[in-house]
This record gives C-alpha cells, sequence and structure tokens, in this order.
C-alpha cells in the first residue's frame, strides 16, 4: 500500500502510520516540516520527504525493518536518539551539511548498514550511536568533529577509519574491536596516530595539502 499526503499539511504527529502494517510507500508534501515519533511501523520501504524539513524526532523510524535506503533533506541539524534503531536492513544513509548532532542510539542495530555519510558539519557522536553496525567496512569522521561519545561504535569493526581532524581524541572506548581494522588516515602527531601504533596497524599520515576522496588519500 502507499500514501501520499496532501499538500498543505505542516506537521506530522507521534505515531500517525505506526500501526499500518501494509504501508510500504509514504510521500509528504512541500508543506511539511516537523515530524515526530514513530512516525512507521515495521513494513514501510520508501520514504520521499519535501525538500527542506526542520526535525525529525527520535525513534521516527525505530524498528522499520525492511527499509533500504534513506536520503534526510537539508535543514535538520540533529539526528536525534534511536532514530533509525532496529532498522535491521537499512545498508545506506544520506545525511544533509548542517548537522550537528548523530544522538545517542541513533543507528544501533543497523545490522546491515554499510554505508553512512558523516556530514563534514557534525561535532559531536552520541554514546552508541554505530551500536552493532557490522556491516559498516569504512568510517571517515569530519574535520568539524570534536567530541565522541563511549562506544559510539560498539559492536562496529571497521577495516578503515579517516581522521580528518588532528585534535579529535580517537581510543579504544570509542572503537572496542579493531579486530579487523587494517588502516588508519590520519595527521602526523594525532592520536589517530598514537592508537595505530599502539595497536601495530599500519597509519598513513595526511596533509593540509590532501584531500579524501574515498577514503584514500590522493595528493
Amino acid at each position: 500500500e502507499e500514501v501520499v499526503i496532501p499538500d498543505g499539511i505542516k506537521e506530522i504527529g507521534t505515531n500517525p502510520f505506526l500501526d499500518c502494517d501494509s504501508l510500504q510507500y509514504i510521500e509528504f508534501p512541500e508543506s511539511c516540516c516537523k515530524f515526530g515519533s514513530l512516525i512507521f511501523g515495521s513494513s514501510i520501504r520508501s520514504v520521499v520527504f519535501p525538500s527542506k524539513i526542520d526535525s525529525i524526532d527520535k525513534l521516527s523510524f525505530a524498528n522499520c525493518t525492511e527499509i533500504e535506503e534513506i536520503k534526510l533533506p537539508v535543514g535538520i541539524t540533529s539526528i536525534d536518539d534511536h532514530t533509525f534503531s532496529g532498522c535491521s536492513k537499512l545498508k545506506t544513509v544520506i545525511n544533509p551539511e548542517g548537522v550537528l548532532k548523530i544522538g545517542d542510539d541513533a543507528f544501533r542495530n543497523c545490522t546491515s548498514l554499510s554505508s553512512v555519510d558523516i556530514p563534514e558539519s557534525t561535532i559531536i557522536l552520541g554514546e552508541r550511536c554505530f551500536y552493532s553496525c557490522k556491516d559498516l567496512k569504512s568510517i571517515v569522521l569530519p574535520e568539524n568533529l570534536v567530541k565522541i561519545e563511549k562506544n559510539a561504535f560498539l559492536g562496529t569493526a571497521p577495516s578503515e577509519i579517516t581522521v580528518k581532524n588532528p585534535e579529535l581524541e580517537i581510543n579504544a572506548d570509542i572503537l572496542p574491536d579493531t579486530s579487523r581494522l587494517k588502516q588508519i588516515y590520519g595527521f602526523s602527531g594525532s592520536s589517530a596516530q598514537s592508537f595505530a601504533q599502539k595497536l601495530g596497524i599500519e597509519f598513513i599520515p595526511l596533509t593540509a595539502e590532501q584531500k579524501i576522496t574515498n577514503n584514500i588519500a590522493e595528493p
């Protein structure tokens, strides 16, 4: 089943489609700018947002076990706690620039998540925000990121990490499982380099003149 919300609706409240067990597709009008919590039931597969919105509350997509891709529109400054927790088939999330914080448990148990954009605007990653994202192989931590809460990547075992802020503290509290970690990209003299040396894995230094493309340092 599908639903197209008529133009003129400005806000979606709490639980509007939670018990719609057959709903797979929903499209929101450009007039809609605020979204409450627990919006969708587990059957939702595709969501078309307006081009710009103000906010999406916590738990909005919690346990939407059929959805595989999310492209969030511009205007969002925070991905709230548990927004996508339990979306077990979610593979790709495209976050817009302007997101300042990814909240606690935001992507908890997104076990199929293989690609997520952490925008350059992001300054905080909450506790367990990528907990048990077992398919997340590569992580790029943006230049403006200044704080990563404890266990942000607990249960996640990436093969490589890029740290674009030389002042960002990287340690085992953030990434407890380093069993698959092969490479860390970062700046010489940073905690990223110290972490790599402690683990005995390859550290690839970056410079101010280098750019990062798909986690590969290019002069």
